[in-house]
């Protein structure tokens, strides 16, 4: 009699667990599909947010057309994709807002003009309409991904969304750096 019951409560302290798995089985290529749309979620270590929100980005910037080196990641992005993710990120951000000041540095009659605070640079840059307006919401986004990294504790994304995230870090740079090459040409 004692196996029969072992058997009845083995039984019963399985039945959710493998419907769950049957269930999965039958409906994997559904469950990707939601699981492919989600907007913020946290499964593992990876950060759903952050990284549908950089494959947006990297869709809609296709339209922007840099020349591919202008994106290409540097030894040391590449070496820091995966062992902190939020240095790489912070570091890849720290380049744009530089370029952003030299920017502007170079427009204006004298230093004071030039903003002090970061965000005052992005919001003068902005108005004075130096960049394309899409280049204008790409350096949007990429702030608002940057704080992301920054503000979240357990920021944790996948390399390869860092890895996008860099690279179109690196086009705006190039896109910054084009409009600098015209202002120190004319």
């Amino acid at each position: 009699m004692d196996i029969l019951l072992f058997i009845a409560e083995l039984a019963k302290a399985l039945a959710w667990p493998l419907t769950l798995l049957v269930l999965g089985m039958l409906f994997r290529a559904e469950i990707r599909l939601l699981l492919g749309r989600m907007k913020k979620g946290k499964v593992g270590a990876a950060e759903l947010e952050f990284e549908v929100a950089v494959r947006t980005l990297e869709s809609e910037s296709k339209a922007l057309t840099a020349p591919a080196a202008a994106s290409a990641l540097t030894a040391p992005q590449v070496a820091l994709l995966s062992s902190d993710p939020r240095a790489a990120i912070i570091g890849a951000w720290l380049q744009v807002e530089d370029a952003v000041e030299q920017l502007l540095y170079a427009r204006a009659a004298s230093v004071d003009e030039v903003p002090k605070n970061r965000g005052a640079l992005l919001r003068a840059l902005t108005r004075q309409e130096l960049l394309a307006p899409q280049h204008i919401a790409l350096l949007n986004e990429l702030r608002a991904l940057r704080n992301q990294a920054v503000h979240e504790v357990d920021f944790r994304p996948a390399p390869d969304s860092v890895g996008s995230y860099i690279k179109l870090a690196n086009e705006l740079l190039a896109a910054i750096h084009a409009v600098a090459g015209k202002e120190t040409s004319s």
